[in-house]
């Protein structure tokens, strides 16, 4: 039996806390963050995104998954489906300013494992774009954000909300009112 299969067993069979629930779900991503090819591919990502409502395009841009599992279990100790943003892994729940989405963005990816750059190399395929939107205030007057990710193939792709709605683009781009805030290499 390997590990995920162990964690998946300790999840279905025991009734546990949210904050257990949280460190196996790490876990989990650290090691599916591992065994997965270090540069993202539209084609191999596309039928497990465009199905599943849970994700937005946070979870997208980085790969992350949830199995049904855990996302029964989130449900059951929530009393809500769990919830995709930057500083969800880190514990920074109040994203009002660009600085707080970086700043719950960089927690993540720390918590992770996830190694990402600000200084980027033109040749590396694997770059996420960060936009952050503060005009129109979203759902309880926060604010928005969206991440495109760049794949193997050149071509820059997010996914939009929790749609099952994948768009493809040669460069990333978002609405009017959001702006471009950072560019990462991820995996370099």
């Amino acid at each position: 039996m390997n590990e995920i299969d162990r964690i998946k067993l300790d999840v279905i069979n025991n009734e546990l806390s949210y904050i257990e629930l949280m460190e196996l779900y790490i876990k989990y991503l650290k090691i599916r963050q591992s065994m997965m090819n270090k540069i993202p591919s539209i084609r191999n990502d596309y039928k497990y995104y465009v199905n599943d409502i849970g994700s937005n395009c946070y979870a997208y841009a980085f790969r992350f998954d949830l199995p049904l599992y855990f996302a029964t279990s989130f449900d059951r100790e929530l009393g809500d489906a769990f919830d995709f943003y930057p500083g969800c892994f880190c514990g920074i729940h109040n994203i009002y300013t660009s600085e707080d989405l970086l700043n719950g963005l960089y927690g993540d990816l720390d918590i992770l494992g996830i190694k990402y750059s600000d200084k980027l190399d033109d040749n590396h395929l694997y770059k996420v774009a960060v936009f952050f939107e503060s005009e129109f205030l979203g759902i309880n007057n926060i604010p928005d954000f969206h991440f495109w990710r760049l794949n193997g193939n050149g071509m820059w792709s997010c996914k939009n909300g929790y749609s099952t709605n994948i768009e493809k683009s040669d460069k990333p781009r978002s609405g009017m009112s959001y702006r471009l805030i950072k560019v990462l290499d991820i995996n370099r």
